[in-house]
Formats: C-alpha cells, sequence, structure tokens
C-alpha cells in the first residue's frame, strides 16, 4: 500500500515515534527519512526527562519537519508516517501551534 500510494521516488517519507519510559519520564523519539534518491537520515532526540508519550510524538513530528525543510523543494510531495493518533487529532482542534508552523514552512515552499 505504501508504495502505491507514495512510491519512493516521488515522495519524501518521513517516519515518526516517540515514547517515554513508563509513558511519563526519560522521553525520545526517533526520525528516518527516506528521499526519492534512496538516501536515508535517521536522528535521534531527547524530548525530556519528564515527558509524556504524547509530547514525545510531538518533538518526533516537529523535529522531522525542520530537518527535511531544507530538503524539500517544489518538486517534492512530503508524506508523514506515524502512529500518534491523538496528535494527529489535536492538530485537527489548532491546538499544537508549534507543530502547525513547523509543517506549514514546508508547505510555502511547495
Amino acid at each position: 500500500m505504501l508504495e502505491e500510494r507514495y512510491p519512493q521516488e516521488a515522495w519524501i517519507r518521513v517516519y515518526t515515534d516517540g515514547s517515554a519510559t513508563e509513558a511519563v519520564k526519560n522521553g525520545g523519539a526517533g526520525v528516518y527519512v527516506q528521499y526519492p534518491s534512496g538516501e536515508g537520515q535517521a536522528e535521534a532526540i531527547p524530548t525530556g526527562l519528564h515527558c509524556t508519550n504524547y509530547r514525545a510524538e510531538v518533538q518526533a513530528l516537529i523535529h522531522a519537519a525542520y530537518t527535511i525543510n531544507d530538503r524539500v523543494n517544489h518538486d517534492n510531495q512530503v508524506v508523514f508516517l506515524t502512529d500518534a493518533l491523538s496528535v494527529l487529532q489535536a492538530m485537527t482542534s489548532s491546538k499544537l501551534p508549534q507543530l502547525e508552523h513547523a509543517l506549514h514552512n514546508i508547505k510555502k515552499i511547495n
């Protein structure tokens, strides 16, 4: 399904994940970006000693958006692949202005 909807040669695929120990401490996030050229870029970031799973997921998406910002041009399409349903739901209610800003910067390039 992924290759059918978002073929590698046409899309920048951005995978994100975030989590915290016992859901409330020692948070961390991971980002993996797969570019149409086949190049991959992986990053791991700490998200805080006192951090929830939710906050780690938000930070993963924000970091990912800024990571690819300089690599996106008018020829690229970008898809974010995340399992953070609660974060996506919060975005639809405009509850995450920092994430919306990071994503808006990418949208302006396209």
